[in-house]
């Protein structure tokens, strides 16, 4: 699980997991902001977070896991 300190607004409120072993390949210009909604006029509104370290550590280590390696 990761720690609510990680998570841009309304996804800081709920339990969220990390999916480490359903690794797909995605553009880094996709992974550089989180929507947390729309405005009142309907434009999309995001915002970039980083992720804390501890978490972002905990996630290599189960990628590494999923692909067979170890750490």
């Amino acid at each position: 699980m990761l720690s609510p300190d990680s998570l841009p607004g309304k996804f800081a409120a709920k339990e969220t997991w990390a999916k480490c072993d359903i690794i797909n390949t995605v553009s880094l210009s996709r992974l550089d902001r989180v929507l947390i909604g729309k405005d009142e006029k309907g434009k999309r509104k995001y915002v970039s977070k980083k992720i804390l370290e501890d978490d972002f550590q905990k996630i290599q280590k189960c990628i590494a896991n999923a692909l067979g390696f170890s750490i």
